[in-house]
């Protein structure tokens, strides 16, 4: 009772910084559509809808854990990842920012850091901290 809990409130907490990423860089932009465009705001989106999806199933005591589970999971964290690291190796270190953001440059620095490290760290510890391990299938990335 105590882990299904604390799994709830862990993904409660990565919905709030999944949702407060995406509402900075939405809120905050010249253009919506342009920063929508963008495949990290995208992968994050996907995030959280699969998140908000997860945390009911688990607040509602379903049975949720299947093969279709493991495969969305999958693909949310292979789509994350792959924003993080693509920003941190490529795009930081050219001090790369989405959009003109009318805020401060802290206000943009924070915004970045939410969608493109704290989220993808987020989604990828919930698989290490609360899903079963050796569920993941090497083929389900392509089918």
């Amino acid at each position: 009772m105590a882990r299904r809990i604390i799994c709830i409130s862990y993904k409660m907490f990565t919905l709030f910084f999944l949702a407060l990423g995406i509402l900075l860089n939405v809120y905050k932009t010249t253009s919506i559509r342009a920063i929508l465009s963008y495949y990290t705001l995208q992968s994050n989106l996907w995030c959280l809808l699969a998140f908000f999806a997860f945390t009911f199933l688990e607040f509602r005591k379903k049975r949720y854990k299947t093969d279709i589970y493991y495969m969305i999971k999958g693909a949310i964290i292979i789509e994350i990842l792959i924003t993080a690291v693509v920003y941190r190796i490529a795009l930081a270190p050219t001090g790369f920012s989405m959009d003109s953001l009318r805020e401060s440059i802290i206000g943009n620095q924070f915004a970045n850091f939410l969608v493109h490290t704290f989220s993808p760290l987020l989604v990828t510890l919930d698989y290490f901290l609360f899903d079963e391990k050796g569920n993941f299938k090497y083929f389900y990335p392509f089918g």
